[in-house]
């Protein structure tokens, strides 16, 4: 995957979270105007949240931390193309243009699978975030509605399941329109266990930039 390329990836994915968060955050206001009872779901839907915002926070910094990667590789690009397209003029029969070769394809490969950790991680949070926000609509919008025109509309059911998903139970119906195994607590807690894969792909481009750098410096005093 090429740096620009990266780049591009990262800011795409930022404009997305923006809007997702900005959607689901009003959904939750509504949410909280059913009543105490449902307190703790909504509780564990605020933690999705949160995670799905430290989760933007990663992007944020790693687009920058790539993009200062960038500029870096601009400033050594005389250098580099030297070793790159000259290496039988390196000193020590060509060692630097071979070393910054090898070790620029192994981490650079390192990079991009560190991104993509990142991208999974989120978009897979999005994806859930988004399937909890068209069911519940139905509920933000039913709540003022008599439970006998609910039946009459032939969704009464499906607005009972959704809250007792809140609730903390394991419904069948909801867990089927929210698209995910299992209570609203288990839910949250796969937007935590994301984050972590997030911040390790984070940690994992982190390194292998510094590598790449450090590497490039080496390489280029030694030609020097």
């Amino acid at each position: 995957m090429q740096l620009e390329a990266m780049i591009d990836k990262l800011a795409s994915l930022e404009k997305e979270i923006a809007k997702t968060e900005a959607l689901y955050s009003a959904q939750i206001k509504e949410l909280e105007k059913l009543g105490k009872e449902y307190k703790g779901g909504i509780d564990k839907l605020k933690t999705a949240g949160k995670q799905l915002a430290e989760k933007g926070r990663i992007v944020v910094e790693t687009r920058k931390n790539v993009l200062t990667f960038t500029t870096f590789l601009e400033q050594k690009r005389p250098g580099l193309e030297q070793i790159i397209l000259k290496p039988e003029d390196a000193k020590d029969g060509g060692k630097a243009g071979d070393f910054f070769g090898r070790v620029a394809t192994q981490f650079g490969e390192e990079i991009g699978k560190g991104i993509e950790k990142i991208w999974d991680a989120t978009k897979d949070d999005l994806t859930h975030i988004v399937s909890v926000i068209r069911p519940f609509k139905i509920v933000e919008k039913t709540a003022a509605v008599s439970p006998e025109m609910l039946k009459n509309a032939g969704i009464s059911d499906v607005v009972v399941s959704l809250k007792e998903w809140l609730s903390g139970k394991a419904d069948a119906v909801a867990q089927r329109l929210i698209k995910f195994v299992g209570d609203v607590e288990k839910w949250a807690k796969g937007f935590i266990e994301r984050t972590k894969m997030a911040l390790a792909g984070k940690t994992q481009a982190e390194k292998a930039m510094d590598i790449i750098k450090k590497a490039a410096e080496k390489a280029v005093a030694s030609f020097s």
